[in-house]
Parts: structure tokens; C-alpha cells; sequence
């Protein structure tokens, strides 16, 4: 492919914003709540979420000649008349002056030029949260910022495949996530699988996943019964190939053989 997008995460060429990613504002700034809202760990109707919202209205971002988060930051630090607005600054700044908010906060880097033929995320350097620390209220509060970030790129990166892939319906589209957990883990991020799943067909678009265990990798009932195509690899583990050949509906416990060929005698060998 020629001249590829590659947004190194954790040291970007590129910006993510939605504000500046997007031509239409309307887009944009809904991405952009979709993306703040779990960062900040706001509930949408709590008077921090409803603040959000107000300024990230489009007539909002336009009166005030805001074009990105780092401006909107500035903003609500120095030239907002809400309240509630420097709470709100001094609680974006979390993220926003470290390093590892460069790649959404910094307007100093070109925002990404979405309809190349591909764009890459790399992501290996991101952490992220188990499975346990979101479901359990105190570890969640006990959670790093790199990894409340982490968590919230991969929901906003699955929200712009979503409406990149959808943009040319004369054109097939893929968006192909390994370690698919990483995106699974949100709310946001299972909301766009399933709405890029369901809607594909009419938008030539199409989800291609990679996943260890299924069980574990997709929690939604939907996003598993919207995934017809599924092929599975080889596993050591006789827990794992347990868990892939029901994905598949076959019963491992009825059959030992299942087991023994998906750990000794499929490809690739290990």
C-alpha cells in the first residue's frame, strides 16, 4: 500500500483528536464526548458531564473558535464563564501534560489524514486495565493513568474505524483488531464493533478480530451471535482450545480428540 497512516501511540507522528480529526463538527465533537467521558470517569448527567456537553456543543466550539482539545482545555482554564469550568480544565490536564496525551491533546502535531488506504494504530506500548479492575469499584478507583488512557484510545480508535469505514460505500472497508480485548474492554469500544457488525453489509465494511479466548475477549451476547465467520487456531493450553471449540458449537467434553487436535496436531506448531 502506498504511503500508509502509521500513528505510533505512545510516541505520535499524529494527532487523534476528534475536534481536528473530522470535516464534519457535528461528528467530531461527539466523538470527542464519547472519548472524555470515560476518560474523566464522568457520569453524562452529573453536573461535570452535563458541563461536557455543553461546551462541546458545535454553535459552543464555533462561538469560542475552539478546534481541538488542547484549545478547549485552555479554554475552560482561562476563558470560561461555567461552573464548574477550571474543575473540569484542572481534571483534563491530568492527561493532557503527560506524554501519553501527546497523541490527543497536542495541537503542535498535524491531525491524521483520514482517507488514506491504510491507517495503523500501534498500540503495544498502552496499558490497560483487567477485566476485574473495571467490574470492581474499588481497584477501578485504584487505576492508573496510563491505564484509564489506555482504555479510552482503544474505545476512540474503534469509534474512528467505525466512521472511516462507513464514509465510502463504493469502497469495502476492513477494521482488523488484534488482541481484541483491548477493545472489548469498554462499553464504547463493544458499542462500535457491534454497530460496524450490524451495519457493515450496507456500508461495504467489514470486522475482522483476533481474540485468545472468546469467553473472555467478547462479553457481549450480541457481538458474539453477529460474528458468523469464525476460525479457530492453535492453543497449548487445553483450557483455551476448550474455550475455542465451543465458540465453534462443539463440545470438547464430549469428545477428547477435539482437544488433542487443536493443542498437538494443528497448525502452526509451537
Amino acid at each position: 500500500l502506498r504511503d500508509p497512516r502509521i500513528i505510533d501511540v505512545s510516541a505520535p507522528a499524529w494527532s487523534i483528536d476528534p475536534l481536528r480529526l473530522f470535516e464534519d463538527p457535528k461528528v467530531g465533537a461527539r466523538v470527542a464526548q464519547s472519548f472524555l467521558t470515560p476518560l474523566l470517569n464522568v457520569a453524562p448527567t452529573s453536573e461535570q458531564g452535563v458541563l461536557l456537553s455543553e461546551v462541546l456543543e458545535v454553535k459552543y466550539l464555533k462561538r469560542h473558535a475552539i478546534a481541538g482539545l488542547g484549545t478547549l482545555t485552555q479554554h475552560l482554564a482561562e476563558d470560561c464563564a461555567m461552573e464548574g469550568e477550571r474543575q473540569l480544565a484542572r481534571l483534563i490536564r491530568v492527561f493532557a501534560n503527560k506524554d501519553l496525551g501527546r497523541v490527543v491533546f497536542d495541537e503542535t502535531l498535524p491531525p491524521l489524514q483520514m482517507g488514506s488506504r491504510a491507517i495503523i494504530f500501534r498500540t503495544h506500548q498502552l496499558a490497560l486495565p483487567k477485566r476485574s479492575e473495571l467490574e470492581h469499584e474499588h481497584l477501578f478507583r485504584q487505576l492508573s493513568i496510563e491505564k484509564l488512557f489506555g482504555r479510552a484510545v482503544f474505545a476512540l480508535i474503534s469509534l474512528i474505524a467505525k466512521y472511516e469505514c462507513f464514509q465510502d460505500r463504493d469502497q469495502l472497508a476492513a477494521f482488523i483488531v488484534d488482541e481484541a480485548h483491548a477493545i472489548t474492554l469498554s462499553p464504547e469500544g463493544v458499542s462500535a464493533l457491534v454497530d460496524l457488525i450490524r451495519d457493515g453489509r450496507k456500508h461495504r465494511a467489514v470486522v475482522y478480530l483476533g481474540s485468545h479466548d472468546p469467553d473472555e475477549d467478547f462479553p457481549s451476547e450480541t457481538l458474539r451471535g453477529l460474528i458468523p465467520w469464525r476460525i479457530l487456531m492453535r492453543h497449548k493450553d487445553a483450557t483455551l482450545a476448550r474455550n475455542g471449540l465451543r465458540w465453534l458449537d462443539l463440545n470438547p467434553d464430549e469428545d477428547d480428540a477435539l482437544v488433542e487436535l487443536i493443542t498437538r496436531d494443528t497448525s502452526p506448531e509451537i
